[in-house]
């Protein structure tokens, strides 16, 4: 079961709806100096047990409603 996932500096530029939902178990999701603008809805649904979310280092510009549903 994987608790942490590290994605920092991957030139990420956007995140499809609960792409990050099969990971149950996610505790905590390291997202830091990518190219993220816009968090979508739903972008982190699904992530109940998630404690720690890391998206520093990104432009964001907005937070769609729902993003974390």
């Amino acid at each position: 079961k994987i608790e942490k996932l590290y994605l920092r500096k991957n030139n990420l530029a956007s995140i499809e709806n609960f792409l990050f939902s099969r990971f149950v178990n996610l505790k905590e999701l390291h997202l830091g100096f990518n190219e993220l603008g816009v968090i979508k809805t739903a972008s982190f649904g699904n992530l109940a047990k998630l404690e720690k979310l890391d998206l520093s280092g990104n432009a964001i510009l907005s937070i769609e409603n729902n993003a974390f549903n």
